[in-house]
């Protein structure tokens, strides 16, 4: 993270997904910030993105980072963007500095692989059947960025799983998170990776003129598989914009 050199940088989970479920809050200590990831405040659900961008935000005004910067990778693009919304509607106090978008959830072209799949069968019949063999797939994928997502997944609650696949794929197929995006203010990025197959939403967001780029030699996971374009292209954006020293997400 030396990237983030005097910058408080917050890593919260994705409640009931991820390594670090179950963690409350750990703080590492990083130049001159800190560097705090786990759960910021508990979470006991519903698995949706309103719900999350809501605790999200409501937990970060009361511990007191009320201007922030995201950076938000596949679902959690969403999440920021209802996030957004919030803080545009002055809900909760805080201000979005700028957004980062990594692949995020942006329209019906997204969220039509996993999280479309995982949404379309039955909750029991995915908790029991599908997610076990999803999580096989994953651990056992050539793919290291995959074998390294397949970890996570086996701290991840299936039933959540199945319940961010149906609010992500709801919210993709709305529409309505792409004109989100678009009425952003403050400065915002897509990156993605240039072995992903998005052309649908390259293609649009260039159309509209909204900054993008590429991470080379990357796929989805990015952030694993170029980790240091990957940040050298948050960097380049935060100097770009006269971005230092902010509370980041």
């Amino acid at each position: 993270m030396r990237f983030f050199q005097g910058a408080p940088c917050l890593i919260p989970n994705l409640p009931a997904h991820g390594i670090a479920h179950g963690i409350r809050q750990r703080k590492k200590r990083h130049s001159k910030g800190d560097m705090v990831y786990g759960d910021i405040e508990a979470y006991q659900g519903p698995y949706t993105l309103v719900a999350v961008a809501r605790w999200l935000s409501t937990s970060l005004q009361r511990h007191g980072h009320t201007h922030i910067h995201i950076v938000a990778h596949s679902m959690g693009g969403a999440i920021a963007l209802l996030m957004a919304q919030r803080a545009l509607q002055k809900k909760d106090g805080i201000t979005i500095g700028s957004l980062i978008c990594a692949e995020g959830n942006l329209s019906p072209h997204d969220g039509k692989l996993i999280s479309r799949r995982a949404a379309s069968y039955e909750r029991e019949d995915f908790i029991h059947r599908r997610f076990p063999r999803l999580l096989e797939r994953a651990c056992t994928s050539d793919n290291p960025s995959t074998r390294r997502w397949g970890m996570a997944l086996k701290e991840t609650r299936a039933d959540a799983f199945h319940a961010y696949a149906q609010s992500t794929t709801r919210w993709s197929s709305s529409g309505q998170l792409y004109a989100f995006y678009k009425m952003m203010s403050s400065p915002t990025l897509y990156l993605y990776g240039a072995e992903s197959e998005i052309e649908d939403n390259t293609r649009r967001l260039r159309h509209d003129g909204m900054p993008l780029h590429a991470i080379e030699g990357a796929g989805h996971f990015m952030m694993f598989e170029q980790r240091t374009l990957f940040w050298q292209a948050v960097m380049a954006f935060y100097q770009e914009h006269g971005i230092s020293s902010h509370h980041s997400l």
